[in-house]
């Protein structure tokens, strides 16, 4: 649900355009919600702000400071608590096949990968490096993050509530 057609239109031409031919695969696979908070995150980077990361091999971005919390801040996203050595080998089983799924979509079924520049997706390094930013996310997430999915107002009537920028979370201690 959007604000209006305007806030819809925005949210497709920013991401939703990247991650709307995924779902379908993600969904009928029952994907856990952090994957597909994963998914829009790597979206609303888009092809460009990924490009900038590869080519920088740093995750930051230059409005993030110190550990202020930034919701428009990828690094503020990407530097949440580390969890990753509190999976059992399952679950990093799980997560890295998931990346790696998460990767070939983007790359086969959406137009992510074609707006890339050829230089980078001809790069041997692309795939393996951008896998493991996917990883490192389906790590963490679901250890640091909620989602508002449900927005309920005493008196009147329960209304679906969509989040339309995946990069808002709110850190929770662990």
């Amino acid at each position: 649900m959007y604000c209006s057609e305007k806030c819809q239109k925005e949210s497709f031409e920013k991401f939703h355009r990247y991650e709307c031919p995924c779902w379908g695969y993600l969904h009928l696979n029952h994907a856990p919600r952090y994957v597909l908070l994963t998914l829009r995150l790597i979206c609303i980077l888009q092809p460009l702000g990924v490009t900038k990361l590869f080519n920088k091999r740093e995750i930051f971005d230059a409005s993030a400071e110190g550990n202020i919390y930034e919701s428009e801040s990828y690094k503020t996203i990407y530097q949440l608590v580390s969890h990753e050595n509190d999976h059992d080998d399952v679950e990093n089983f799980s997560n890295t096949m998931q990346s790696l799924i998460l990767v070939s979509l983007l790359e086969h079924v959406s137009t992510f990968f074609r707006e890339l520049d050829l230089e980078i997706t001809n790069s041997a390094n692309f795939r393996p490096w951008l896998t493991s930013i996917i990883l490192h996310h389906l790590q963490n997430l679901p250890c640091n993050s909620i989602s508002l999915d449900e927005l309920s107002v005493p008196s009147t009537k329960t209304e679906d509530f969509s989040i339309n920028d995946g990069s808002r979370y709110v850190e929770t201690s662990s």
